[in-house]
């Protein structure tokens, strides 16, 4: 809203609020081609999920949602698709080019967006730097195509910094990414979040004044300071230490047997002279292709065009950088 007043200030998104929008971005490139085709095969989450995602207090909704897909359609693939083919992802992808269009549709939704976004989740909880860093590049042409223009320019912002830090703070960096609120290793969330968390415990005790901020504040780290120690003393554990997320194995179950039903039960409905030859998803653009062309040039544009394309976007955004040098 003041540019000029923060125009020395490169932004960073917080890692949690970028894991939100990442996610936000696979939902406007993937709802039509088959994230609604799930739900209405399935009723799942058909009361809380609807196609305008309008804020991010909703992420842990499609969050839900979208580990399921993940997961159910993995489980699918595992079971229908011979382990040859299974060890060879490459020659997978061409075979289901060739002989099954629905089948083409998961893989690249798993392979191109499904599986990166999981990546970039659990290198956050493993505070693993250099694979979160690596993320920002891949989900520039995300944003860009589904219009998420500051996210966007936030990518090239933030890879130019990455790339302009000396060694001592790039290990610094490195280090310190992500905090760890109960010490469980392999648990880490990003410092944004912690924020967000911290502001509700804040909130819930009600301050009145900003001036009592400062002390509540205190109050609640000294309680998180002395936690660990009674509760090791006691004997107890605030969590449970093994991975937790909300997907149960009925959700699953229910996203292999709708696929089974719209594309095959085993590799001779999916591959077989008896195969499904058309996709029972969703038509329009294929998000894959999108993306790979996010500038929106004229059709059949040539990967040199498209990279001529991407470099001028990428130069011109690098040239209102607060420091050009």
């Amino acid at each position: 809203m003041e540019p000029e007043s923060y125009k020395s200030i490169v932004p960073f998104p917080g890692d949690f609020h970028a894991a939100v929008h990442m996610l936000m971005a696979i939902d406007a490139l993937w709802w039509v081609p088959l994230i609604c085709w799930i739900l209405n095969q399935t009723d799942l989450s058909v009361q809380s999920i609807s196609e305008e995602w309008s804020s991010v207090e909703l992420y842990n909704r499609y969050r839900f949602l979208y580990e399921v897909a993940i997961v159910g359609i993995l489980a699918y693939i595992c079971e229908t698709v011979p382990d040859e083919l299974l060890s060879q992802p490459a020659l997978l992808l061409e075979v289901a080019a060739d002989r099954n269009q629905g089948l083409e549709v998961l893989l690249y939704f798993l392979f191109d967006f499904g599986f990166p976004w999981l990546g970039f989740r659990q290198a956050t909880r493993k505070g693993d730097s250099s694979a979160m860093d690596s993320m920002y590049a891949l989900v520039l042409p995300w944003f860009r195509v589904t219009g998420k223009h500051q996210y966007a320019r936030i990518c090239i912002d933030y890879i130019w910094a990455i790339l302009a830090l000396n060694p001592a703070l790039s290990v610094i960096w490195a280090k310190y990414r992500t905090c760890s609120l109960l010490g469980n290793p392999g648990r880490d969330i990003s410092w944004d979040q912690a924020n967000e968390f911290m502001n509700l415990e804040v909130k819930s005790m009600d301050p009145k004044d900003p001036a009592r901020i400062d002390v509540v504040i205190r109050i609640l780290n000294g309680l998180k300071s002395t936690d660990e120690h009674l509760r090791s003393a006691l004997g107890t554990e605030r969590t449970d230490t093994s991975e937790y997320t909300p997907v149960k194995a009925s959700h699953v179950l229910t996203v292999v047997g709708a696929l089974k039903e719209g594309l095959g039960r085993d590799s001779n409905e999916l591959f077989g002279d008896n195969r499904k030859k058309t996709s029972p998803f969703g038509s329009g653009p294929s998000p894959w292709i999108k993306v790979r062309n996010p500038g929106g040039l004229p059709a059949g544009a040539t990967d040199q065009e498209l990279h001529e394309e991407r470099t001028r976007w990428v130069t011109s955004q690098l040239e209102k950088n607060a420091f050009p040098s």
